[in-house]
């Protein structure tokens, strides 16, 4: 994880730091923490060595006041917000697309050149149109909080999955430095329209075809989360904002939406640091009825532009969609289907009867000798018992098959599921509890 959200002491810090730097003559080092005005500022400081007025430091440290008090960022606001005005009417993709068209030509040139000094140019122009397309990217409406029906936003490319926003390798965002105190993550799938538009990248992960919940997530104590429709271009896009009360410490969250990272957040809504977590469909439920029905999962008619928070089955049009429930890479052009295809809880993909089969034939054969079969969808408990009958054999006592005889009715009446989920849920406490003590 990389840690953020400097303290004012640290960015006092580190403006000092850095004037000491370019009244030096040595130039603006990166990571400084300081926003653009004020490097932009500090900058001038640099150039101007070694005759740096007393005007250039005093604008210097008149630009790191507005870090600190905020009227950068409300200038900056206002500033993407006048030109968010007056690129209505479709201008915005006009203006999107040239910007595109623009950096992959200087994204190319620089890989043609490397690090001659045309190149070098181009590299520095390109990181200049990628600034102006990350304050382009709009402020889309995903979600409303379930638990103060605050609305949320989140900036994403949603003209086309060309955008550098969708580039899985690299993705061009812009980091949302606070959010909602009760928002976790976000995940998101997708149902593409081929053709699809030519990509200036390699991977594009747009997620499954259809929406899911990871139950991981929703199994979390007061936990829940919204969908809602967000079309992209011709495709049709679904967000999946998870929120709690109760934010767990060091727990792997979600991916956010076509990335392989995820964003950490204190319980004020402050950004904290970065995560990654490996994910396949086998993460995922796309059987969407029971959590629908126990209230963790709630829902957003697609075009309402209230964004009504709904609950339950009824005309819930998310439910039962046709799809291949597994995870879509676009490849150079080709929609590739990654990853095996999803398997929720055994209890709802098995019936009893196959769930009874796969029993006793594992039985019978750790029972005559043949070692215990790995792949079956018995749960762990069951495999436990039935592993000790194993490790017994030839000395196989009775006690130990009514154990697993035991075991395998806690699989079928849903007991050793909640026993683990009590388990889990209480070494999260005590983790928990050890991470309070420890700050």
């Amino acid at each position: 994880m990389r840690l953020g959200h400097a303290s004012e002491d640290e960015l006092r810090s580190s403006f000092d730091r850095v004037l000491a730097f370019v009244l030096e003559g040595r130039g603006v080092p990166s990571d400084t923490g300081l926003d653009d005005e004020t490097e932009a500022a500090l900058w001038a400081v640099a150039r101007a060595h070694p005759n740096a007025s007393a005007d250039l430091v005093e604008a210097a440290r008149r630009a790191f006041a507005g870090l600190l008090d905020g009227s950068n960022t409300a200038r900056w606001r206002a500033a993407r917000d006048r030109r968010f005005a007056e690129r209505e009417a479709g201008s915005a993709r006009r203006y999107r697309d040239e910007l595109l068209a623009e950096g992959n030509r200087l994204n190319q040139l620089h890989r043609e050149l490397g690090t001659t000094p045309e190149g070098s140019q181009a590299f520095s122009q390109s990181g200049a149109v990628r600034k102006k397309y990350i304050d382009w990217l709009p402020e889309l409406p995903v979600a409303r909080s379930p638990f103060t029906d605050e609305l949320v936003t989140w900036p994403i490319d949603n003209v086309d999955l060309d955008g550098w926003y969708w580039n899985w390798r690299n993705p061009i965002r812009r980091r949302k430095s606070t959010v909602p105190s009760d928002w976790l993550c976000m995940g998101g799938a997708m149902r593409l329209t081929e053709p699809l538009t030519a990509m200036p990248f390699d991977f594009c992960m747009p997620g499954p075809d259809v929406p899911y919940v990871v139950p991981r997530l929703l199994e979390l104590p007061e936990t829940r989360a919204v969908i809602s429709q967000v079309p992209v271009g011709p495709h049709i896009g679904w967000a999946i904002t998870y929120f709690t009360t109760g934010r767990p410490s060091r727990f792997p969250l979600e991916n956010t939406w076509g990335a392989q990272e995820y964003d950490v957040y204190d319980n004020s809504g402050h950004w904290r640091a970065w995560g990654e977590h490996a994910q396949t469909p086998r993460d995922y439920s796309f059987e969407l009825r029971p959590w629908l029905e126990s209230g963790k999962l709630l829902w957003i008619v697609p075009g309402d532009p209230a964004l009504t928070l709904r609950s339950g089955t009824a005309d819930c049009p998310y439910l039962d969609l046709p799809g291949q429930r597994r995870m879509q890479m676009i490849n150079n052009g080709t929609i590739r289907l990654w990853g095996k295809p999803s398997s929720d809880v055994p209890e709802q993909r098995s019936t009893e009867d196959k769930l009874r089969e796969s029993f006793d034939f594992m039985l019978s054969r750790i029972l005559a000798g043949n070692g215990f079969l790995t792949g079956s969808s018995l749960d762990e408990e069951t495999k436990t018992a039935l592993r000790a009958i194993a490790r017994a054999y030839p000395a196989v006592t009775d006690e130990l098959v009514a154990a697993a005889r035991k075991a395998f009715s806690g699989q079928l009446d849903g007991s050793n599921a909640e026993r683990w989920r009590r388990e889990r849920d209480r070494r999260l406490t005590e983790l928990d509890e050890q991470v309070k003590r420890s700050q």
